[in-house]
Parts: C-alpha cells; sequence; structure tokens
C-alpha cells in the first residue's frame, strides 16, 4: 500500500465535477463501470454496476476499493499493476454485494494520466465469473468495444484534469484574496457550515479555522466572542450597523455585516465580515468632547450677550429709534439662532455619550403640541399658514418625557413651518392603537429628494434643494429627534415627494 501511496498525488478535491462530467457517458454503456480518482477513491459508477453491488451511487461515493472486495491486497495489487505496467491490469476480485453475497468477478484496471504521466484517476470495468483468471479472456468485439471506450475517457479525463485546473487556480486566487482582507471574514455555506475563516476573524473571535471549519457555525462551542456575535446578528436583524465590542486586551468596536450570496435565486452562501471601526470611535468621542467643551464656553457670552441686548432694547431711547430697535432685534434673533445651534450640539453630544438622561412622568400627547403650536405662533401667522389639528375625543396619557419630547415635536413642526410656502397647509393627526398612539405631520412644503432621503438622520446633513432655499439650519434637529423617540421606545419614519411635501409619522408606545 506504501508502494502505491508513493506513486499517487495528493487528494483533488473538486474532482466531484469530473465525475459529472462523464456521469451521461457511462450511463449509455452496457457493462459495469465505475471510476476512481487518484486516491483509490470511487466517484462515479453507472446503473449497470449499481444493480451488480445493490449499492446507489451516493452510498459509495469516496469509498476505497477494498468497500467492495474482499481481498484487500489484491485490490491494491491491480491499481499498482495499472499503474506501473501502463496497460491494462486484470485481477480475479470476489465482490461483496449490499446483502453480504459474494460475487466472483475479473475486475479490469486502467490508469489514466496527464501530459506529464501523473495518475489522474483508473477506469474499471468487471465481469461476473466462475471461471479461473487464465480461462477468462474477452471476446474480440468486447475487447475492440474497451478499446474504444478507454480512448474516449482517456480524452475525457484529460479534458477534465485541463478544467479541474482551472478551477483550482481561480479558488486559490479568490482565498489569497479573501485571506489577505483587513477586516474579519466567516463564510458559510446554505447550511450554515463554516467554509472559510480568515486570520484576521480568528485573531478577533479568538478561534482557529481548522477547529471550526465544516461545523455549523450555530453548533461551535467554547467560542464566547463568536456566540455574542451570532446574538448581536439575530437581535439586530434588519439593523444594517450592527456593533460587536471586544474588551481584552483592550476595547476594540467592531461593526458586523452580513450578506448572502445569491444565485439563480438560490442562496448559495452567507458572508459575514467583521470590520473594526475603533479608530472611528475614537475620533467621534473626541468630537463630541470637543463640541461639548466649545458648546458649554459659548454658552454662557452668548446668554450675557442676550441679556444685554433684551434690557437695551426694552430702554425708551431705543423704543424710540425705529432703526435702532430693528438693529437690535437683528443682532437678537442671529444670537438666538446660535444659541440654539449651541443647544442642539450639546444634546448630540450627551446622546452620543449616552448622557441624554430621560425623566418620565404621565402626559398628554396633546399637551405637548399645544405648547410647541404655541412656541411657533409668530412664525405661523407670518406665513399664513393654516393649522389642522385632528385629535380624538380620549387621548390616554403616556408616560414620556415632556421637555424632551417637546424638543422632538418642535424639531418636526419647525421644518414643516420653515418649509412650507406662505399660505400652505400643515395636517397634524393623533390617532389612538390598542398599544401605542400615531402622530401624524403632513405638510404640502419642498418635500426632500429622492437622492437625500437615506441620509435625512445623520448628523449636519441638509437636504440640496433646502441648501439653495438659505434658510437657516444646524441639520441636528431630525437626528436628536429620532434618538429621542428612540429613546421612549417608539419609531419615526416618514414619506416624502420633492415639490409636494412631506409626512412624518411617530408611533409612540402607550406603557
Amino acid at each position: 500500500m506504501k508502494k502505491l501511496n508513493s506513486l499517487l498525488l495528493s487528494p483533488k478535491e473538486d474532482f466531484e465535477i469530473l465525475g459529472r462530467y462523464h456521469e451521461v457517458f457511462l450511463e449509455f454503456l452496457p457493462i459495469p463501470i465505475f471510476l476512481l480518482n487518484n486516491c483509490g477513491q470511487i466517484v462515479l459508477m453507472n446503473k449497470k454496476f449499481e444493480q451488480l453491488s445493490g449499492y446507489y451511487s451516493s452510498e459509495l461515493l469516496n469509498k476505497n476499493l477494498n468497500y467492495l472486495f474482499v481481498e484487500e491486497n489484491k485490490c491494491d495489487q491491480l491499481l499498482l499493476a495499472a499503474l506501473t505496467d501502463n496497460q491494462n491490469a486484470q485481477k480475479k476480485l470476489k465482490l461483496k454485494n449490499r446483502n453480504g453475497k459474494t460475487i466472483s468477478t475479473v475486475c479490469c484496471a486502467i490508469a489514466e494520466k496527464n501530459f506529464a504521466g501523473q495518475p489522474i484517476g483508473f477506469f474499471l470495468y468487471i465481469n461476473p465469473t466462475n471461471k479461473d483468471l487464465v480461462n477468462y479472456q474477452l471476446s474480440d468485439q468486447k475487447a475492440e468495444e474497451m478499446k474504444n471506450i478507454k480512448e474516449i475517457l482517456t480524452n475525457m479525463l484529460e479534458d477534465g484534469e485541463k478544467d479541474r485546473k482551472k478551477i483550482q487556480a481561480e479558488e486559490i486566487k479568490t482565498r489569497t484574496i479573501l485571506l489577505s482582507l483587513n477586516d474579519g471574514l466567516i463564510v458559510l455555506n446554505k447550511n450554515d457550515q463554516v467554509v472559510l475563516l480568515n486570520p484576521n476573524a480568528e485573531i478577533i473571535l479568538r478561534i482557529k479555522e481548522k477547529d471550526v471549519l465544516n461545523k455549523n457555525i450555530n453548533q461551535i462551542q467554547n467560542c464566547p466572542r463568536l456566540k455574542r456575535l451570532l446574538k448581536k446578528l439575530k437581535e439586530f436583524k434588519n439593523d444594517k450597523n450592527k456593533e460587536f465590542v471586544t474588551q481584552y486586551p483592550q476595547t476594540r468596536y467592531y461593526q458586523i455585516i452580513s450578506n448572502n450570496a445569491i444565485i439563480k435565486n438560490e442562496k448559495v452562501n452567507k458572508i459575514i465580515t467583521i470590520h473594526d471601526i475603533t479608530r472611528e470611535k475614537e475620533i467621534d468621542r473626541i468630537k463630541s468632547e470637543f463640541i461639548s467643551i466649545a458648546a458649554h464656553q459659548l454658552r454662557t457670552p452668548l446668554s450675557a450677550i442676550k441679556w444685554s441686548i433684551s434690557i437695551a432694547m426694552d430702554s425708551k431711547e431705543v423704543q424710540s429709534n425705529q432703526e435702532t430697535k430693528e438693529i437690535l432685534l437683528k443682532g437678537y434673533l442671529s444670537n438666538e439662532r446660535v444659541i440654539n445651534l449651541i443647544n442642539d450640539m450639546l444634546n448630540v453630544s450627551r446622546i452620543e455619550e449616552g448622557r441624554f438622561n430621560y425623566k418620565y412622568n404621565k402626559c398628554h400627547c396633546s399637551e405637548v403640541i399645544d405648547v410647541v403650536l404655541n412656541n411657533l405662533e409668530n412664525q405661523i401667522k407670518e406665513k399664513s399658514l393654516e393649522i389642522v389639528f385632528k385629535k380624538p375625543k380620549k387621548v390616554p396619557a403616556l408616560n414620556i418625557d415632556k421637555e424632551k419630547m417637546i424638543i422632538a415635536l418642535q424639531n418636526l413642526l419647525d421644518n414643516a413651518v420653515k418649509y412650507t410656502p406662505y399660505n400652505g397647509k400643515i395636517e397634524i393627526t393623533l390617532s389612538v392603537a390598542k398599544d401605542f398612539i400615531k402622530l401624524k405631520i403632513l405638510d404640502n412644503g419642498v418635500g426632500i429628494p429622492k437622492d437625500d432621503q437615506k441620509k435625512i438622520f445623520t448628523k449636519f446633513f441638509r437636504g440640496a434643494n433646502v441648501m439653495r432655499m438659505q434658510t437657516d439650519g444646524s441639520g441636528l434637529g431630525l437626528f436628536i429627534t429620532r434618538n429621542i423617540i428612540r429613546g421612549h421606545g417608539g419609531k419615526l419614519n416618514f414619506t416624502s415627494r420633492e415639490g409636494r411635501g412631506t409626512e412624518f409619522i411617530l408611533i409612540i408606545p402607550i406603557k
């Protein structure tokens, strides 16, 4: 057996492709035939052989020759003779069928080689017989048939070998690319078995590819980090920005992205990418810290300026001088806008640092809306806007932070007022369901361009159309609003058409 192994190459993982290449052809042959790969494993057989052995081809796939034949030494001798003699080798062998019955056969083997003289497989055909091997001879007609079949299969095997090498080269190329990625990468097959785990994924998850290869990822034991990663994927199935944190030897943050590779509407692979975002997190932390410090430092002098202008505007000298009064009013309004911006920046900083604390108390949503509409009364009158507020007779009290909810609705209604044209209309509709209330704010303003809609809740973002209008705004309002609604366990969605208007929909749980 050692001598035989020394003449053979290492196993070819993709020989299955070569087997499919010959399958149709073999079905037409009238004698029992089967193919071995260059490791002596069965890769293909025809119907005649299935009938003789009593096995289905799937049962014998990758089985050695001695699985079928009783005398192991004779099997090795047959393949060795086929390799070394460069001609048809024959051996009388006893085949043990599925029912345990022993059948005397004569087995003929032909070794097929590539252009370099390396073995690429074996072609075997057998005949049941009770005669001695010496007396067993093929008829001239059958011998000629076997010779033709051999020539055809030799050509097919050589073509298959070329195709196999191309496939192998592509696989090596693809694997090299995947292994060299800076991100961690896990590739699963359609049965959720691990088929690739690159070096960075090994480092992040603290496991070795060899320990998890071909195992179902949900059944892998002794890997706490992998379990936490899978839990994150399940918890935030529809969230594209899933985050995964490791604490040792130092805290690192990762973004998890899971995608399915689909061919002809069938999922063939799942690819999980683990992207290190520690640097981005640190930059965000530094920016938030800077904004927080700068905002606090600016807040005091701005408040002093506001107080000084307010006192000046109330003086008799200013009241009697219209021009001076208008100049001070412009300064006061500009200062107020900067204070609002500072407040927004401080709120964003608190949200990102997890310090945007909520104080929940029972409160009616209609009360919050009334407060906001009262705050915007002057702007509404100035633009002659029609405000329609629809609400049911009975609205249950909500467990909310009233001050935070005022900020959220102020941002939404302020945008509606700001971007709705003169003599426009804003509809506010409050409805009650079993477990939640729904609030809709619909305007007939400028709308949000389609290309901008996916970015609308990001910090400092403003739509291209409102930028052209040169209106005031920080681009922080909707970011703050969405976080406040989420802080109440609710949802914030919208629909919009540029030039037609926008509708924001808030869903807030009652309990």
